[in-house]
């Protein structure tokens, strides 16, 4: 898909050349993948190594965990947990904030692979999956850089769901080379479904709370 104007397609930022600083080299890769995802993602299609792509992810992961930490520890009853235990009646689990960032290596990587397998399996069944599954890796790995706007109190997380949504679909168009449509309904419709059901399974707590 050509380029919208004022973009190009050269200058692959990720994996960062040979003697990049790699914080600038991360910085740059997380600039182009939110902001211009249409010059970013054509190059995850062309079989690089997963690895740096994984580290990417995690470095990512971490600060958006540290963000979340800190929020927690100074919104505590703003936090989703705390308002959907209020709303059921049920207690509130026993966790401590600190044990949820101490967790959240095995959480992203576990989430990453769930979300990139069911996405692909979707894309195969639209003939939209050209690059292979590391591929698909990869643009959820970047995508995942439109978590950083839980920066933002209260509806960070929410705006970077849907952004990092967004950047899903754009980015599974550009490195598979397939269309919008396909890249679409294999992102937003797995989605849906995961709302869905947890709408569904709070109602039921909800109800259930009622009835005691």
């Amino acid at each position: 898909m050509p380029p919208a104007a004022g973009e190009s397609t050269s200058g692959a930022s990720w994996p960062p050349p040979a003697g990049v600083p790699l914080l600038d080299a991360v910085t740059h890769a997380w600039k182009e993948s939110v902001f211009a995802p249409r010059r970013f993602f054509p190059q995850l299609g062309r079989g690089q190594s997963l690895a740096p792509s994984l580290w990417y992810y995690i470095a990512v992961g971490l600060i958006v965990s540290g963000i979340g930490l800190f929020w927690q520890m100074v919104f505590p009853a703003a936090q989703p947990s705390y308002l959907l235990a209020r709303m059921s009646g049920t207690p509130m689990p026993e966790t401590h904030p600190l044990q949820d960032f101490l967790l959240a290596p095995l959480v992203l990587m576990l989430s990453l692979f769930i979300t990139a397998g069911v996405v692909h399996v979707m894309l195969l069944m639209l003939g939209g999956a050209k690059n292979g599954f590391a591929t698909t890796i990869r643009v959820f790995c970047h995508a995942y850089g439109a978590q950083l706007a839980a920066i933002l109190p209260f509806v960070g997380g929410v705006i970077g769901g849907i952004w990092m949504l967004a950047l899903a679909v754009i980015g599974l168009r550009e490195a598979h080379d397939t269309t919008t449509a396909r890249a679409a309904v294999a992102v937003l419709l797995p989605a849906f479904l995961l709302i869905l059901f947890g709408i569904l399974a709070a109602l039921m707590l909800m109800a259930g709370a009622m009835a005691l």
